[in-house]
């Protein structure tokens, strides 16, 4: 498994005969618990040529519980009516996060017992697009709402 690829699936629901309005449903897979969403960011400077970016932004934070365990984080992102047809359409999304930096540890023992804070730098992770072909048709139902993807909750 690759962590930080974002895993895409591109909703719409049809407006009219000039337009879609078109949702992203976006999942990344981390390899601590300590990671959360941290908004997103859609880029439209492309809109006009049926391209649009989304940066979904990832956290570590240091008051989560830190454990080697792997950790899906779900962005929502309302894109909006495109009045383009889907084959023209693609959506490329970028994951960024706020990562901390790994502290060098030096094989001498350190007399002051009082450690530096932890630094926080940012890094890009994996990206992925999705056209608008293969959007699926919304019949008022979100991706997040899917039964098959949390089947064992009630």
């Amino acid at each position: 498994m690759k962590f930080f690829d974002p895993q895409l699936q591109l909703g719409k629901q049809a407006i009219n005969e000039l337009g879609d309005l078109y949702f992203l449903h976006v999942v990344t897979f981390c390899p601590r618990t300590n990671f959360k969403s941290n908004d997103f960011v859609i880029d439209e400077t492309q809109r006009n040529e049926g391209i649009i970016k989304v940066t979904v932004k990832l956290i570590q934070d240091p008051n989560v519980p830190d454990f080697e365990f792997i950790t899906p984080i779900v962005h929502n992102v309302n894109i909006g009516e495109i009045s383009l047809p889907s084959e023209q359409v693609r959506i490329d999304v970028t994951v960024e996060g706020e990562v901390f930096k790994k502290e060098l540890v030096s094989s001498s023992r350190d007399l002051d017992s009082s450690s530096p804070p932890k630094t926080r730098t940012t890094k890009t992770g994996g990206k992925g697009s999705v056209s608008g072909t293969q959007a699926t048709a919304d019949s008022g139902v979100r991706p997040i709402d899917d039964p098959t993807l949390f089947g064992y909750c009630l």
